[in-house]
């Protein structure tokens, strides 16, 4: 049956030129792992990728019915460069070797959730976050939860166009629905719940049953 992940993204306020230097040292990481690894095994490496885009952008099989649905514009995506809506295949290429090597971890480990976080600013969470959640459900085994659990600075909502409440901190403190606060950006097997409006004193609201009943 299908996994669901859920990627939890905690962090500040960023400058798009410093997520876009993130983004490059990112690329750069993967692409000498890359390397590296087709050096000591090429033939395995390329069939490994080969054998992951094969189940890139199957046809969905999953119906919404109370999670309500909203399709960003492909013109957001590319400005926040969001994967889905990404024009440069190389960018694309880059979560994908990400998304394997972290899927490895994971499944080795037998979790489901995986947390992006910095102790620092502008060290780009929130498109990391994103593109590796979008990378994630563009494989027909996963379904994915994309949690902005920022509270404090909430800002994924922002890179669909999408409204912040009701989500996270209204499901947490004022018990409204869970499928009311999720939203479909109509991409296959991805679903995301916004962290709501800012809440400055958000570390009790995170730690609590509630939240890690969620978690799980």
């Amino acid at each position: 049956g299908r996994r669901r992940l859920c990627l939890r993204r905690r962090s500040f306020y960023k400058r798009e030129d410093v997520e876009f230097q993130a983004m490059e040292k990112i690329q750069q990481a993967l692409e000498k792992a890359r390397q590296a690894r087709q050096m000591r095994t090429p033939s395995a490496a390329r069939s490994s990728r080969v054998s992951s885009r094969k189940d890139d952008y199957p046809v969905s099989e999953i119906q919404y019915s109370e999670t309500r649905i909203e399709t960003p514009p492909e013109t957001l995506l590319e400005k926040h460069r969001v994967v889905r809506g990404a024009t440069h295949n190389e960018l694309l290429d880059t979560f994908r070797v990400l998304r394997t090597r972290v899927l490895q971890r994971l499944e080795a480990a037998n979790y489901t959730t995986l947390g992006i976080v910095s102790a620092n600013k502008g060290d780009g969470k929130t498109v990391t976050a994103i593109n590796l959640a979008v990378s994630f459900a563009m494989n027909v085994a996963k379904t994915v939860l994309l949690v902005d659990a920022d509270l404090r600075s909430p800002r994924i909502h922002q890179y669909f166009g999408l409204k912040a409440s009701p989500g996270l901190q209204d499901y947490l403190l004022a018990d409204v629905p869970l499928s009311s606060c999720l939203v479909h950006p109509n991409i296959d097997r991805l679903v995301i719940l916004p962290a709501g409006a800012p809440l400055p004193a958000s570390s009790e609201v995170l730690s609590s049953p509630k939240m890690v009943d969620l978690a799980k």
